[in-house]
């Protein structure tokens, strides 16, 4: 279901389950955190196999878990946020076709985001009836500003990635042939920096942006 490499000074974290547009599962969520979590390098790049890089939660496994492991399960997801925040390098998210609820999340959660062209981007949470965590609200925010924010979690609005792009909501958009490679490519730029300067710059940088209670 994911699969971890490492690819010179960058690790990599594949989630493999493209016949559910690699979906948070609770086994999805329990592997993705794993392997981010035990990852080593110098850069990280989180991606996925198939046409989507993740459609979010699995409502339909969602509803079959007991009240108890529904509980249990948004503490995991809780927790894969708050380790994808806490990777001591920097990451990049490597994402393609279907960028939805939680796999966004988990996008903002990383320091750069690469789309490919046929990215689109949505956050569906107030429709569906779910909460997004107030820190990723605030990544959002930081990365667009509060007027798109606030359009696309209030609108849910389907945005492409010419428009995420302008919006600020990724960095990088390229062919989607050309993802991978492109977002491989940044990680080593980034791995190949002084530690010690990268890891100033993005604690400085996270301490300027406000961080709310979780």
């Amino acid at each position: 279901m994911v699969v971890a490499d490492q690819v010179g000074d960058v690790a990599v974290v594949r989630m493999c389950d493209p016949s559910r547009s690699n979906a948070l599962t609770p086994a999805m969520v329990l592997s993705v955190t794993r392997a981010i979590s035990e990852a080593k390098g110098r850069a990280l790049v989180v991606h996925s196999e198939g046409r989507n890089f993740c459609s979010g939660g699995d409502h339909d496994s969602f509803l079959e878990l007991s009240p108890t492991g529904r509980r249990q399960h948004l503490a995991e997801i809780k927790e894969l946020m708050i380790t994808v925040r806490a990777v001591q390098v920097p990451t990049v998210a490597c994402v393609q076709g279907a960028v939805i609820g939680g796999g966004l999340e988990l996008a903002l959660h990383c320091d750069l985001i690469v789309a490919a062209d046929d990215a689109r981007f949505q956050l569906p949470h107030v429709a569906t009836g779910s909460k997004m965590r107030r820190t990723s609200y605030a990544a959002l925010v930081d990365r667009t500003g509060i007027g798109f924010a606030r359009r696309m979690s209030l609108l849910g609005d389907l945005v492409p990635a010419p428009s995420a792009l302008a919006a600020g909501l990724v960095d990088h958009v390229s062919r989607a042939a050309d993802l991978y490679p492109t977002a491989m490519s940044i990680a080593a730029q980034l791995a190949a920096q002084p530690q010690d300067m990268m890891e100033h710059a993005r604690q400085a940088l996270a301490g300027a942006v406000t961080d709310p209670a979780h």
